[in-house]
């Protein structure tokens, strides 16, 4: 036995560094190659640092070791080093990476200098993270110049230079003075992505209090002394700017940019740049390189018809304040140089497709305003490009523009409503085998899809007694990769049921025969859910095989009424008995139209028990699901709703008690209208829930939209898929809309999800196509959420912007009464944003009247001014009836 390799082993088992570092002092590599098997049995011990010290001392190779040290995380060092404070000590002893550098040092290899570039790639873990020390102490010792790789760069900005770890009373602009090659370093921080942020330029009066000033004040004193040259800082800035990165680094590299007082000869000379960061760059940072680019026109150092197509991106972008302050800085230079004038009005008519409608308008004004004497290959383009005006001002726009010889105004026919939508596509089909069966065990025990889930519960319900054991031999080489859930879950007694059967003592994830214990059905879809896969599991362990009556037949869930009558009067004649849930389940399943006297013939001829009650059901009244409202304990969270100190006293969305007598409807929703503000349901699975009680009880959405109120009630959390998707489809279920409904809508449009806004989009499109909701009501209930503050408006107003800009009159007029409505509670309290949604609302207004005029309007037309509330509310107001 190797003794250097129990005396190691001992140390690494200790981890004692100094130790280790002591064992391998003066070792010849040769002896070292041994030793080497320990860092593959110690590998869950790259948390410590004897790991990392036994790993600088054993290991052959730069690349190898850097891989090592890639994976290392050892406690934070504390030992003084070029550009650390001896008072910092995070950590107490942590001597990990200079010990690695010694022992590394000592060992004398060729490769050093190759592992100080492969270490310098390595990003850092987290701020605080020393891995770099090692790369900086072997940098020193050799004599190399500083790598460029974005971990030690990023080091150098953090903690080098940067603050407040630095062992001495220098700033870091003496620090930079004192570097041999002040330019280059600089430089390569710049090309490091997301570096701005990691320079603390915003962020100087926060840290003022540790220390002196930072990067901000460093470079620019820096640049006024001549330690930095100007032309080769700001060709590595623009550089910068050009990679893009985070929004919070453009805009700190953006305030560097405004502080770097570019010249106009330097901004002459670098054009091209200064134009590329217009249409991809942060705002700040577009906004930075027009200001260059006007300054360097005043001062005639850039010819106005450069400056005009470098930046003629500005006005395709989203900012309003900044397509506006083009737009007047180019009506200013038209002026006053008529050669560029025809450039200008074209560029003018580029903006009447903007998809913000008030700055086509003020585009078309400055067009008006400067459409004289001008050649009629120019008119003839601006004409066209007129055509894509906002519909208020595109007839007038022709018309004026067609009275130019040459020219003609063509009427612009409104395009026809939608069609009526298809019907829905039909549901994936029942398994056919085994095979199939598994298949979809497998795929449902992955995504839980309903879909999915009504594929397993009629393959076992038909091949369960028959052929189980065929079952259970093409189940068992799978089911081990299934996860813990599948054998314990109380919702879905299939999955323990074959569980059961499948695992053995000695499998990978057997938990024993113990069955789970069973627990409160929960509510909506997945309750109905469970109670039919636990009839099911009866019905199989009882010997009875046979298809399931309840098996969708379209893609909504919904059942065909002439196959479910098919398949009662194939059970009578055959002398069987539908199962009592899965009847029950068929009901729900049945469309909302008025069921035809030739189908209650056929019910009546059959006259089994099972076709009575569901002729019962059938022509009774049917009960309607409502959302209700249900105290919850101050603290806590009980059934899934997450109860903390701002949610508490508020009521949470009740699942419970229906007006149907019967298991399954009773987990439906009934009771009172829902408050504005309900706790917020925290499961991960609320989106499943709202899709379960969508294939469930598809003729009834407002059980489903009760699901995803409590689950979006927190606009400021991104959510999961299933989330997205129910929203989506609510337009295409049946049933009556209401409170749970609009909230749903409502606290989907101000989400920070953009898939959320996505799906809400196409929610409120196809309610204003299909119908089923009421508009003002809806709107009332967004109204309400932004009185209370939830978010800003502007969120509502980006995502209903195409359906206010659409088409259709009819999907216009929708979104009007929707935004009308909304606004009504707003406008008294002029919040900020409010201009936005009045824009929208005049744009979905105009030719799909009459709409009343709403309170609060007319008080905003009447304080006057030019503020662009007013400027929007005088718009609208004028398109409303009196």
């Amino acid at each position: 036995m190797n003794p250097l390799i129990e005396e190691l082993r001992v140390a690494l088992d200790g981890d004692s560094a100094k130790l280790v570092a002591e064992l391998l002092a003066g070792v010849p590599e040769a002896d070292r190659v041994p030793c080497r098997t320990l860092m593959k049995h110690y590998r869950e011990h790259r948390f410590r640092e004897a790991w990392v010290v036994a790993a600088a001392g054993l290991e052959s190779g730069a690349a190898a070791l850097a891989r090592r040290l890639r994976t290392a995380s050892p406690p934070t060092s504390s030992l003084p080093i070029e550009g650390y404070h001896p008072d910092h000590a995070r950590t107490s002893g942590a001597k990990a990476w200079p010990l690695a550098a010694d022992v590394l040092l000592d060992r004398r290899v060729s490769w050093l200098p190759d592992l100080v570039v492969r270490l310098a790639e390595v990003d850092q873990r987290g701020w605080g993270d020393d891995r770099q020390v090692l790369t900086e102490r072997l940098r020193l010792a050799l004599d190399l110049p500083r790598p460029h790789g974005s971990g030690y760069l990023r080091w150098v900005a953090q903690q080098q230079l940067g603050r407040p770890w630095r062992r001495d009373d220098r700033s870091i602009a003496e620090r930079l003075r004192a570097e041999p090659d002040a330019d280059a370093l600089v430089a390569a921080l710049l090309t490091v992505p997301g570096v701005g942020t990691e320079l603390n330029v915003r962020r100087g009066e926060f840290i003022a209090q540790w220390g002196p000033e930072g990067w901000h004040a460093a470079l620019q004193e820096t640049l006024a002394d001549g330690t930095l040259d100007r032309d080769r800082f700001l060709d590595a800035l623009l550089g910068a700017l050009l990679l893009g990165g985070p929004v919070a680094h453009q805009h700190d590299l953006a305030v560097v940019l405004d502080d770097a007082r570019v010249s106009p000869r330097q901004t002459a000379t670098r054009v091209a740049e200064f134009g590329a960061l217009i249409p991809a760059g942060a705002g700040p940072v577009a906004g930075a390189a027009l200001s260059a680019v006007r300054a360097a026109v005043a001062a005639g150092a850039v010819a106005p018809r450069e400056a005009v197509e470098a930046t003629a991106p500005a006005l395709h972008r989203r900012e309003k304040g900044l397509v506006r302050a083009h737009l007047r800085w180019l009506v200013d230079l038209a002026r006053r140089h008529p050669d560029v004038h025809d450039d200008v009005l074209l560029g003018l008519a580029e903006v009447f497709a903007h998809e913000h409608h008030d700055l086509a308008r003020q585009a078309w004004e400055a067009v008006d305003a400067l459409c004289d004497d001008v050649p009629r290959q120019v008119l003839e383009e601006v004409r066209r490009r007129a055509e894509e005006l906002p519909p208020d001002v595109r007839r007038r726009a022709v018309e004026a523009l067609g009275g130019a010889p040459g020219t003609e105004v063509d009427e612009v026919a409104a395009p026809p409503d939608a069609e009526p939508s298809p019907p829905p596509g039909p549901h994936p089909p029942r398994v056919q085998d085994l095979d199939e069966l598994v298949t979809a065990i497998a795929q449902h025990s992955r995504h839980w899809r309903p879909a999915d889930a009504e594929r397993v519960l009629d393959g076992v319900a038909r091949f369960g007694a028959r052929d189980m054991d065929e079952l259970l031999a093409a189940l068992t080489p799978v089911a081990d990769r299934f996860g813990l859930s599948w054998e314990h879950t109380s919702d879905f007694a299939v999955y323990p049921f074959l569980a059961a059967a499948t695992r053995h003592p000695g499998a990978p994830r057997w938990r024993g025969a113990k069955p789970p214990r069973p627990g409160a059905l929960p509510p909506g879809g997945d309750g109905v859910l469970a109670l039919r896969a636990q009839e099911v599991v009866d019905r199989v362990r009882a010997g009875e095989s046979g298809g399931l009556l309840s098996f969708p037949d379209t893609a909504t869930g919904h059942v065909d009424p002439d196959r479910v009558l098919g398949d009662l009067e194939h059970a009578a004649t055959a002398g069987t008995k539908p199962w009592p849930a899965d009847l029950e389940q068929a009901w729900l399943r049945f469309p909302r139209e008025e069921i035809g006297t030739a189908s209650i013939d056929r019910l009546r001829a059959v006259g089994t028990p099972a076709t009575d009650w569901l002729l019962q059901q059938l022509v009774s009244p049917r009960p309607e699901a409502l959302a209700a409202a249900e105290p919850v304990p101050a603290r806590g969270s009980r059934s899934g709703y997450r109860v903390e100190a701002e949610g508490a006293g508020l009521p949470a969305v009740s699942l419970r008690g229906s007006g149907a007598r019967t298991p399954l409807a009773r987990l439906g929703l009934d009771g009172e209208a829902l408050p504005a503000r309900v706790v917020e349901f925290w499961w991960w699975g609320g989106g499943f829930s709202a899709a379960y009680s969508l294939s469930c009880m598809p003729s009834h959405r407002e059980v489903a939209a009760g699901h995803l109120v409590a689950t979006l009630v927190n606009t400021e959390k991104r959510r999961d898929v299933p989330v997205a998707s129910a929203l989506a489809v609510l337009p295409e279920a049946q049933g009556p809309t209401g409170r749970a409904t609009h909230l749903a809508l409502a606290y989907a449009l101000l989400s920070c999800d953009d898939r959320v806004r996505l799906a809400a989009l196409d929610a409120v499109a196809g309610f204003a196509v299909r119908g089923g909701l009421d508009g003002p009501a809806a709107g009332a209930a967004l109204g309400e959420l932004l009185v209370r503050q939830e978010t800003k408006p502007v969120r509502a107003a980006k995502t209903l912007a195409p359906l206010a800009h659409d088409d259709r009159p009819r999907v216009r007029g929708f979104v009007a009464q929707y935004l009308l409505a909304a606004l009504t509670p707003l406008l008294p309290l002029r919040r900020n944003g409010s201009a936005d949604l009045l824009a929208l609302a005049a744009d979905a207004c105009h030719e799909t009247g009459p709409h009343p005029r709403i309170p609060g309007l007319a008080e905003i037309v009447d304080s006057g001014g030019r503020t662009r509330l007013v400027v929007e509310a005088r718009r609208l107001h004028a398109l409303l009836q009196p």
